[in-house]
C-alpha cells in the first residue's frame, strides 16, 4: 500500500484523537521528511535498517531533544502501521552535572549589598533565607514566625515532607525583620 495514503489516514486518525492542527502539521512534516529522505513509496519498503540510517542522519543535523521528538512521531506512525518491530529507540541523554549556575560566595554577598543599597529589604531577607535553608522559592510559605521560634519548619513538596533547619543566625535576623515589619504570626514573606 502507498505510504502517502497511509500517512493521510494516520493524520486523520490523529485529528480524531483531537490533536491540535499545529501538532498535526508537525507530524505530517516530520513523517514526510522521513519518507523523502528514505526514498520509500510503499509500506513494504519500510525496513529497520532504513529507520536506523535515518536516525543517524538526524543525529548529524539536530540536538538530542529534537531527534527524540522526531523519533517519537515516527514511532507513532509505525505503531499505526502495526509494525512494532521497526520502532526506533530514543537517544539517551546524560544530563550534565555542573555548578556553572551556582552563585559563589562573593557573588552572593554582592547581591546582598545591591539589594540593601536599593532598599529592597524584603528581597535581602528572602535571599538570606533561601541561601541559609536551601529551600526553593515556592517553599518560602513554610517560613513562618512559628517556624523561626521552633528553629525548623516542615516543607511539603511533590508528596514528600522534609524538615528544614533554620540556623540561629538566620533565626535572629528573621526575628529582627519580623519586628521591623510588624509581622507577629504566620508567613513571613506573604504576598499576593
Amino acid at each position: 500500500m502507498d505510504i502517502k495514503d497511509k500517512l493521510k489516514e494516520f493524520i486523520q486518525e490523529m485529528r480524531l484523537n483531537e490533536l491540535t492542527e499545529r501538532t498535526l502539521k508537525k507530524y505530517e512534516s516530520d513523517i514526510n521528511k522521513f519518507i523523502k529522505e528514505a526514498n520509500i513509496s510503499n509500506i513494504d519498503q519500510l525496513k529497520k535498517e532504513i529507520l536506523i540510517e535515518y536516525k543517524t542522519i538526524l543525529q548529524s543535523k539536530f540536538k538530542t531533544a529534537s531527534i527524540n521528538n522526531k523519533i517519537t512521531i515516527i514511532n507513532k506512525f509505525i505503531d499505526y502501521l502495526n509494525l512494532p518491530e521497526l520502532k526506533l529507540k530514543q537517544i539517551k541523554q546524560q544530563k550534565k552535572t555542573s555548578l556553572e549556575n551556582v552563585l559563589n560566595e562573593s557573588d552572593y554577598n554582592r547581591l546582598l549589598r545591591f539589594a540593601e543599597r536599593l532598599g529592597k529589604i524584603r528581597t535581602l531577607y528572602i535571599m538570606k533565607t533561601l541561601a541559609g535553608t536551601g529551600i526553593r522559592i515556592d517553599e518560602l510559605k513554610y517560613i513562618t514566625v512559628e517556624a523561626i521560634k521552633k528553629g525548623y519548619c516542615q516543607v511539603e513538596n511533590k508528596g514528600k515532607i522534609r524538615d528544614i533547619i533554620i540556623s540561629k543566625n538566620l533565626s535572629k535576623e528573621l526575628k529582627s525583620y519580623c519586628k521591623e515589619q510588624d509581622i507577629k504570626e504566620g508567613m513571613i514573606f506573604a504576598s499576593k
